[in-house]
């Protein structure tokens, strides 16, 4: 039973191959030719696609790690940058500090000054 599908199999290929040539016969030849030329340079299309595909692929990787990188240093970047923004806003705190200080001794020396002029005014004699 196997065997008589495969047989048919091939009766109906070897007719399809017939046919076709019966249908090669009828064309001019230069119109096979030309069919032969187109035939031929699709598979060499086939082959420039594929090339082009590969390097579009490594161009594309050499791309991505391009991408990497910068991205890596932009990270490095951000880093130094929110550090430096720290740095800065400790120093702005320390700064006020520096300056509530300054400002609260000036109020206490003025104070002070005060304190003794009144104390010179009401003892004149020391």
């Amino acid at each position: 039973m196997g065997e008589s599908s495969h047989d048919s199999t091939l009766e109906q290929h070897g007719k399809q191959i017939k046919e076709i040539l019966n249908h090669l016969d009828e064309l001019p030849l230069d119109h096979i030719e030309r069919l032969e030329d187109d035939v031929e340079g699709l598979g060499k299309g086939g082959v420039i696609i594929q090339q082009d595909y590969n390097q579009m692929r490594v161009e594309f990787q050499k791309s991505r790690s391009q991408v990497f990188k910068f991205q890596r240093k932009l990270f490095e970047q951000r880093n130094k940058i929110a550090f430096a923004r720290y740095r800065i806003s400790n120093l702005e705190h320390v700064i006020e500090e520096i300056q509530t200080r300054q400002q609260t001794d000036h109020e206490d020396f003025l104070n002070a000054i005060s304190k003794l002029s009144i104390n010179q005014e009401i003892s004149p004699d020391n």
